[in-house]
C-alpha cells in the first residue's frame, strides 16, 4: 500500500499498530537555569566522564562528587573527565549552574560506578553469573543479589539495561494498567528522574539517557553485583550430570572488548553454581547443549498465522501467497535511532552513509505521518525511529546472525548501522527535515548512535513448556498455576523479506500484528527453564514458537522473566535444586507482596483483575488462588462483594481438587493371625495431607445453588465438613463471645484450630474489650476474605514446599503424588469407609 494512494489508511494503520498511549507529557519546561541531560558515564576502572547541556544564563559550573566540590568550571564547559578513581566503586555526581549572586541550580544527582579491573587470565568464583545486562538480565541480577548471593553481570556495551537504554523509548504496552512486576520499578524510577527536572510523565516514554540512569540507579543501589562492561561471552564449560543427557554448566569464559566492540585478546573465567542466559540469541544455553529452534514453524490449527504469510491488518485476512510453509527466515533487525529536533532554520544533516540508496526509503511516509512523529515522541524534542517495512528494517541479511561468530555479527550490525543512517539522511535531504539530527545529549560515548542492535528474534531455547499461538489466543480459558507475570502486547512480527509489491496492503512477507488474537495472558514459568540443563535459566530467547514469541519478546515481559529467573536462581542455591526442580509456588510467594516475603515485589501480578490492585486486601492470596483457577470465570473479582452459595460450592470444589485422592482397595489377603485384611493404595499422608470428604462435597453440590449470600457460620460449617477436619477441643469455642448454637461452636472452634479466625477478615476490630473475639456468625463473608480462608485451607492439602501435583499443567512437570501400600482390617461392609474398591 503506497501512502500517496491511501494516506489516511496508512496513518491509521500505524496508530492502531503502535498505540497512542505512553507518551510523556511535560507539565512545565525544564527548571529554569538547570544544566540539561546531565550524565556520568564510566569509561574505565579509574575514570568517569560527566556531560551536560548548557544552562541558560549560567556564569559557571560546580561539579560535586559524593557531595564534595571537585571542579569549578567556566560557563562554556559541558563535560568533565574525573580521573584517579577507585575501581568498582559507586560515585554520586551533581553539577550546579551558577547564576551570579543567585542560588546555583543543580541538575538531579547521578549515580555511576567505575568498571572493575578486568580479571585477565584469572578464574573468579560467583554464586550466579548473568550473561548480558539486557533488561531481563538486569532484573535477574538484582533479584538474585538482593537475596544475598554474589552475582557477576556481563555486558558487551557500556550501557546496562538492554533496548530501553538503546533507543527503544516507547514502551510496548497496549494498556498502561497492565504494567507489572520489575518494569514498574523501572517506570517509577523514570518518573522520579523526570520529576526532578520539572517534567511530569507516565514513565512509558523516555529518553535513552533517562532510561540508562534509571537502570543504573536500580542496579548500583543493590549490593553483591559485579558488573563487567565491555565484556562478552566466549566459551561455555559444561559437564554431564546424569545418564539421561542432562548437563551442568560449570564456568564461562568472558572476553574483554574495546569501546568499538573489538576483542582485546584478554579473557577471564567466571565459575558459578547457577547461570542466567540473558542474551538475545540464547548463546550460553545453546553452547551448553540446550535444544533450540530457529525460524518459523509451519501453519497448523494451533498456529493459523505461522509460516509464510502476507497479512492485511485492516481486514484481518491472509492474502494470496500465504502458503503457511515453515522456514528458517527471521524477522528483520534494526538499530532504533533517536533523533532530535533542533528547531526551524537549523541544519544537522549527516554525511551520506556508505551504501546509501534512495530507493531503499521511497515508500516511507512523510515525516509528520511517520511512526516516529505520531507515536515515537519523547521529552527533549526527540523521536524514536522505528519505521518498517522500509526505514529502519532491512530484511534478509540477518538469517544466520544467531549462529554466526562475532566477526560476522559485527559485519551485519555495520550494515544495519549504515542502513538506518541512510534513513535519517533520506529524511533530512529528500523529505527536507534538516532540523532533525543525531542527539547531542544521547549516547555520548558512541557518537550519538546506540551501540546495541535490536535483535528482535534469534534462537528460541526449548524449555519445559512450548506455548503456541492458540495458548495466547485462548489464554483466558487456560489455568496457569505456573504464572510469573502477565503480558498484553499483541503477537507480532516484522517482515522477513523485503516488500516488493507496493500495491498490496500487507507490510511485507512475514509481517503480522495480531491485536484481535492477543488478550492479556499469564507468563508461564516453564519457558525460561531450558531442557537438558540443570543450572541455567533463559530470560530473552525463551521457549516459544515464532508466533507466540511475538508477545514474549517485549521489554516489560523480558523484565518479568528476568525477575522470576533471579528469584529461581536464589531458590535453587538456597535449597540445592536444579532449575527444573524449583517450584513455581515458591517463586510466586517470594514475588507477591506479603509481610512474610521481605524481598517481594509490590507490583507483582500473576492474574489480572481490574478491581484488584496490589493495595487490595488479601492481594497475595487472591493472586495465588486466581492463578490456580479459583476465579477463572471472573473478569472482575469484586473483592468486597459477599460470597454466594454458588461461589462457595465452586470454590470448595476447586479446593477439593487439590486434595489427595481417596484411598483405593487394590486387593485382599489375611494377616499373620489369619484375619481378613484389605490391601489399600493411598497417597502418602505427610506429603499430600488427608483426603477431603467427597460425600460432603457432593451433598453441597446437590444443594440448590443461588446468588444469596453465605453467612460466616454457614461458610464455617461447609468448609469444616468438606475438608473432613476433626472436631476441635471444646475450649477453643470459648475464644468467641457471639456463638449461640452448639454447631456454630464446633465449626468455629475447628476453624480456629486450623489457623482460621475472624481476625483474618476483621483485623483488630474482631477483638472485644474482654480480649475475646467476635465471629459475627450471621454476617456475610466477602470474596477477598473468602480467598484468605481458602488459601490457608489449601496449604494442608498438598506438599508444603513443592507444587501441588494438580498444578502440573500445560506441559510442565511437577513431582507426582507419592503413594504407599498399607493393609487395613476388612470391615463387615463391602469396603472400609471412604475407600474405593478395585474394579
Amino acid at each position: 500500500m503506497d501512502w500517496k494512494k491511501n494516506r489516511r489508511a496508512f496513518y491509521l494503520s500505524f496508530l492502531l499498530a503502535w498505540g497512542i498511549g505512553g507518551i510523556s507529557i511535560p507539565a512545565s519546561a525544564q527548571n529554569a537555569g538547570m544544566p540539561g541531560s546531565f550524565e556520568a558515564l564510566a569509561a574505565s576502572p579509574t575514570q568517569i566522564n560527566c556531560y551536560w547541556l548548557p544552562a541558560k544564563g549560567a556564569t559557571g559550573y560546580k561539579l560535586l562528587r559524593n557531595g564534595q566540590l571537585i571542579a569549578q568550571l567556566p560557563s562554556t564547559a559541558t563535560e568533565y573527565h574525573d580521573t584517579n578513581l577507585q575501581p568498582n566503586t559507586n560515585y554520586t555526581y551533581v553539577v550546579e549552574a551558577e547564576h551570579g549572586v543567585e542560588k546555583p541550580v543543580a541538575a538531579p544527582a547521578y549515580l555511576e560506578r567505575t568498571f572493575p579491573v578486568f580479571p585477565a587470565g584469572k578464574t573468579l568464583d560467583f554464586d550466579v553469573v548473568v550473561v548480558q545486562a539486557s533488561s531481563g538480565g538486569v532484573a535477574a541480577a538484582i533479584e538474585a543479589a538482593k537475596r544475598g548471593w554474589k552475582v557477576a553481570l556481563v555486558e558487551p556495551t557500556t550501557r546496562p539495561g538492554g533496548m530501553p537504554v538503546n533507543g527503544l523509548c516507547a514502551t510496548d504496552l497496549r494498556r498502561p494498567y497492565h504494567a507489572c512486576n520489575f518494569f514498574v520499578r523501572f517506570q517509577e524510577e523514570v518518573k522520579k528522574i523526570y520529576a526532578a527536572e520539572g517534567i511530569e510523565t507516565n514513565g512509558l516514554s523516555y529518553e535513552p539517557h533517562v532510561a540508562l540512569q534509571a537502570m543504573k540507579s536500580l542496579l548500583f543501589s543493590t549490593p553483591n553485583i559485579t558488573l563487567y562492561r565491555l565484556a562478552t561471552l566466549g566459551k561455555v564449560y559444561s559437564e554431564p550430570s546424569d545418564a539421561e543427557g542432562h548437563r551442568k554448566v560449570t564456568a564461562v569464559q568472558i572476553r574483554e572488548l574495546t569501546l568499538d566492540g573489538e576483542p582485546t585478546g584478554r579473557t577471564a573465567i567466571l565459575r558459578a553454581k547457577v547461570f542466567i542466559d540473558a542474551t538475545d540469541c540464547g548463546d550460553l544455553a545453546a553452547a551448553a547443549g540446550a535444544p533450540f529452534r530457529l525460524g518459523r514453524e509451519p501453519r497448523t490449527p494451533q498456529e493459523p498465522h505461522a509460516g509464510v504469510i502476507y497479512y492485511d491488518r485492516a481486514t484481518d485476512t491472509l492474502l494470496p501467497g500465504s502458503t503457511g510453509k515453515g522456514d528458517k527466515r527471521i524477522q528483520s533487525y534494526a538499530y532504533l535511532l533517536v533523533v532530535k529536533d533542533y528547531g526551524p532554520g537549523t541544519d544537522h544533516t549527516i554525511p551520506k552513509p556508505p551504501g546509501y540508496n534512495e530507493q531503499d526509503y521511497i515508500h516511507t511516509p512523510p515525516w509528520k505521518q511517520s511512526w516516529a512523529f505520531t507515536s515515537g515522541r519523547m521529552p527533549g524534542h526527540k523521536f524514536e525511529l522505528n519505521q518498517h517495512p522500509q526505514g529502519n528494517d532491512w530484511q534478509g541479511i540477518n538469517y544466520r546472525y544467531p549462529l554466526d561468530d562475532w566477526k560476522q555479527r559485527a559485519h551485519i550490525a555495520e550494515l544495519y548501522r549504515n542502513h538506518v543512517l541512510g534513513y535519517l539522511y533520506y529524511i533530512q535531504t529528500v523529505q527536507g527535515q534538516k532540523q532533525l539530527g543525531l542527539p547531542d545529549d544521547e549516547f555520548r560515548d558512541s557518537g550519538g548512535f546506540p551501540p546495541l542492535l535490536y535483535v528482535r528474534e534469534g534462537r528460541r531455547i526449548m524449555g519445559q513448556q512450548l506455548p503456541t499461538e492458540a495458548d495466547i489466543t485462548y489464554a483466558r480459558h487456560i489455568i496457569r498455576p505456573e504464572s510469573i507475570g502477565i503480558g498484553d502486547y499483541p503477537m507480532d512480527s516484522h517482515a522477513v523479506e523485503p516488500k516488493r509489491n507496493w500495491n498490496r496492503p500487507d507490510l511485507g512477507e512475514g509481517e503480522f500484528w495480531l491485536y484481535r488474537y492477543t488478550p492479556w495472558h499469564e507468563l508461564p514459568l516453564g519457558i525460561i527453564v531450558p531442557k537438558r540443563l540443570d543450572n541455567v535459566w533463559v530470560v530473552i530467547a525463551v521457549s516459544s514458537t515464532h508466533v507466540s514469541y511475538g508477545t514474549y519478546r517485549l521489554e516489560l515481559v523480558r523484565m518479568a522473566f528476568g525477575e522470576a529467573a533471579g528469584i529461581g536462581a536464589a531458590l535453587s542455591l538456597e535449597f540445592h535444586l536444579k532449575s527444573r526442580e524449583v517450584p513455581a509456588r515458591q517463586i510466586q510467594l517470594e514475588m507477591l507482596p506479603d509481610l512474610t516475603a521481605p524481598y517481594s515485589d509490590p507490583h507483582a501480578v500473576l492474574y489480572y483483575f481490574p478491581d484488584v490492585p496490589p493495595s487490595c486486601k488479601n492481594y497475595m492470596q487472591i493472586q495465588y488462588l486466581a492463578a490456580r483457577g479459583f476465579a477463572n470465570s471472573m473478569t472482575y473479582f469484586h473483592p468486597d462483594a459477599p460470597t454466594t452459595w454458588s461461589e462457595l460450592t465452586r470454590w470448595l470444589t476447586r479446593l477439593a481438587e487439590r486434595a489427595a485422592p481417596p484411598p483405593k482397595v487394590i486387593g485382599e489377603t489375611t494377616d499373620s493371625q489369619g484375619h481378613p485384611v484389605q490391601i489399600v493404595k493411598k497417597a502418602f499422608a505427610p506429603y499430600m495431607g488427608q483426603p477431603v470428604n467427597l460425600q460432603a462435597l457432593k451433598e453441597l453440590q446437590e444443594k440448590p445453588q443461588s446468588d444469596l449470600p453465605v453467612t460466616r457460620a454457614e461458610m464455617a460449617h461447609w468448609l469444616v465438613k468438606v475438608m473432613g477436619w476433626s472436631e476441635a477441643p471444646a475450649y477453643l469455642a470459648g475464644r468467641y463471645v457471639d456463638l449461640t448454637t452448639e454447631q456454630e461452636k464446633r465449626d468455629v472452634a475447628t476453624l480456629y484450630q486450623h489457623d482460621i479466625n475472624s481476625m483474618m477478615w476483621d483485623g483488630y476490630n474482631a477483638i472485644r474489650p474482654d480480649n475475646k473475639l467476635a465471629f459475627q456468625p450471621d454476617a456475610p463473608i466477602s470474596h477477598a476474605d473468602m480467598f484468605a480462608v481458602l488459601y490457608v485451607a489449601q496449604i494442608g492439602l498438598g506438599p508444603l514446599f513443592y507444587d501441588n501435583p494438580v498444578d502440573g499443567r500445560n506441559g510442565r512437570k511437577v513431582p507426582p503424588i507419592p503413594y504407599e501400600i498399607v493393609t487395613v482390617p476388612k470391615s463387615n461392609e463391602k469396603s472400609a469407609p471412604n475407600l474405593r474398591t478395585y474394579d
